[in-house]
């Protein structure tokens, strides 16, 4: 089943490659630019679109027929063969073991020579937070907070042909997956947990090891495939397991990881404010941690709360909580 609409996927790639840097940027923090809730599929997918290509340069693949070359000239990008993503911030991924990072590094700096063997070898390369070396991705991380209040980050997987990087998991934050070459079939199904987040439920801290059976068992309740210029707006908890359809050429997406507020940061915002009283930076004495003395702390310090939370100007509070909405970058869901 897919669920994307393929308008705009069939640019030539002279068009693309005749577009200009300024151009290019103009598209691209158009793409993403979008209300969530309120944009519909095609509208979304249109979008997409416009990101074929010309994301494509920065990771290795300038033109569709360049891409059908497992090495070569295809496999010269940006962002692969110049090491400037931050060491750091690669991942190789292969049927979900991700190889030591000492497999990609000489010295302690990305080494693009090796990342050309281990991609050559079947791995997927993960490039991560490229909106923090990547301008024009900065701008369009920038303007999706603006618009919708919510922190993210992106970033793009460089997958062999016919290969898979990452296996079953979820995440805990949405995403939108934006297919820009190859295409990747993408299983999904229901959450296990509702609403994971940070440490409450995420993939890691609860796997066991039977869920993978049980799900191929099952069969997924969905199966999309993405195709260039494609795109899925994927609700955080959901598990996934995408994988490399073509046989010949390579799959590139980017995901948009898309943190939520929730009521969680609300409350947290709301507790943070008593630092500035005194009352809450005292210091609790060493015998008094523990029995009843601590039981008395607790007391005293929830009855503090509350009448710090009951003196509260709501109105002014949620100006101030926009402000960091719009703003704060490391919040996590």
């Amino acid at each position: 089943m897919n669920t994307s609409s393929t308008a705009g996927a069939d640019r030539s790639s002279d068009a693309v490659a005749s577009t200009d840097v300024e151009q290019a940027e103009r598209e691209v923090r158009r793409v993403l630019a979008f209300q969530l809730g309120t944009t519909t599929r095609s509208e979304l997918d249109d979008a997409a679109a416009s990101l074929r290509g010309r994301v494509s340069a920065l990771l290795g693949d300038p033109s569709a027929e360049e891409g059908k070359t497992h090495g070569g000239s295809a496999d010269r990008g940006l962002l692969l063969e110049t090491g400037c993503v931050p060491a750091d911030e690669i991942a190789v991924v292969s049927n979900g073991a991700a190889l030591h990072p000492d497999r990609h590094r000489t010295a302690g700096r990305t080494d693009p020579a090796k990342l050309r063997s281990l991609y050559e070898d079947g791995h997927t390369i993960r490039l991560g937070n490229l909106q923090r070396v990547v301008p024009f991705l900065a701008d369009v991380s920038r303007s999706i907070q603006q618009e919708t209040g919510y922190s993210n980050y992106l970033h793009a997987f460089v997958t062999p042909p016919g290969r898979q990087g990452l296996l079953h998991h979820w995440d805990q934050q949405m995403a939108v997956i934006v297919q820009i070459t190859g295409s990747k079939r993408w299983q999904l199904w229901r959450p296990m947990f509702p609403s994971p987040m940070r440490e409450y439920q995420e993939s890691f801290r609860v796997w066991d090891p039977g869920f993978i059976p049980r799900w191929e068992a099952m069969g997924p309740d969905l199966e999309v495939d993405l195709r260039p210029g494609q795109s899925l707006l994927l609700p955080r908890g959901w598990v996934h397991n995408p994988h490399a359809l073509d046989s010949e050429v390579r799959s590139i997406h980017l995901t948009f990881a898309i943190r939520e507020r929730t009521p969680v940061w609300v409350a947290e915002k709301l507790v943070g404010g008593v630092i500035e009283k005194d009352a809450f930076r005292r210091v609790i004495l060493p015998g008094d941690i523990g029995g009843h003395r601590l039981s008395q702390h607790v007391r005293e310090v929830r009855q503090a709360l509350v009448e710090h939370l009951a003196g509260l100007d709501v109105d002014d509070f949620a100006q101030s909580l926009h402000r960091a909405a719009v703003s704060e970058r490391e919040y996590t869901t």
